[in-house]
């Protein structure tokens, strides 16, 4: 039986209820098991359910609001299964992990934080916070672009621009569902690979300036004004 997952909002954000599936083997424990729950810490009491039926462990709001106030949280779900008893350690966070080289944006009233590096290497997961920092919802465990770090990110017309980064960092992705999903505009767009630099938008148009090329620092300036499909040097 597999003894570690990690949770992940199946919801979209629109609730702060987090579930996952107990997995034998890959398949999900159906109906006949018996489920006992040991909750740490244990004010988590009745804020965590199991369907017999699915195998889904569900996380209420409450015990959210306990992660808010003490940060993550551990919570072990103990299933006996065809004679098998197994423990399943589940993390309850509200909160992106630490990291550094990652981007910020701002859409609406909505915070984002994209992707970065951890102490483990480049990530590529998607956290929005709509009070103001308060709290964090995961919008977006595997995004479409590879995980990256030194990238920039823009908005643009209520549209998410990520550009650039290592080690893939002469791509253009943009998301229109506030990075839910996102489709990959520009494969070696006219600016030269960087990562370092920095983005901007203005107008109708959004900016890449400067960074480095692995080899030089830059100090030019390229221009898209039609969602970074093609675009002009303005200075080089």
């Amino acid at each position: 039986m597999r003894k570690s997952k990690q949770l992940v909002d199946t919801n979209g954000g629109a609730t702060q209820t987090f579930t996952n599936t107990l997995l034998n083997n890959g398949t999900p424990v159906t109906a006949g098991a018996a489920y006992s729950i040991t909750e740490k810490p244990a004010d988590l009491t009745n804020q965590i359910t199991v369907n017999p039926a699915t195998g889904v462990v569900t996380f209420g709001a409450a015990a959210l609001t306990k992660v808010n106030s003490d940060g993550p949280q551990t919570v072990t779900i103990q299933a006996a299964y065809q004679g098998t008893t197994a423990s399943y350690t589940f993390t309850v966070t509200d909160h992106f992990s630490p990291r550094r080289y990652h981007a910020s944006a701002v859409l609406g009233t909505t915070l984002y934080v994209i992707a970065g590096s951890e102490s483990s290497g480049a990530v590529r997961d998607i956290w929005e916070s709509t009070d103001l920092g308060a709290t964090w919802t995961q919008v977006a465990t595997g995004t479409r672009f590879s995980a990256r770090r030194n990238h920039s990110a823009v908005v643009l017309d209520g549209a998410i621009y990520v550009i650039g980064g290592l080690p893939r960092d002469d791509e253009v992705w943009r998301s229109a569902d506030q990075g839910v999903t996102w489709t990959q505009v520009a494969t070696g767009a006219r600016f030269s690979a960087r990562h370092e630099h920095t983005s901007a938008a203005l107008s109708s148009a959004f900016y890449v300036i400067g960074g480095f090329d692995g080899t030089n620092r830059l100090n030019d300036v390229w221009k898209s004004t039609d969602q970074g499909v093609t675009w002009t040097n303005v200075h080089a």
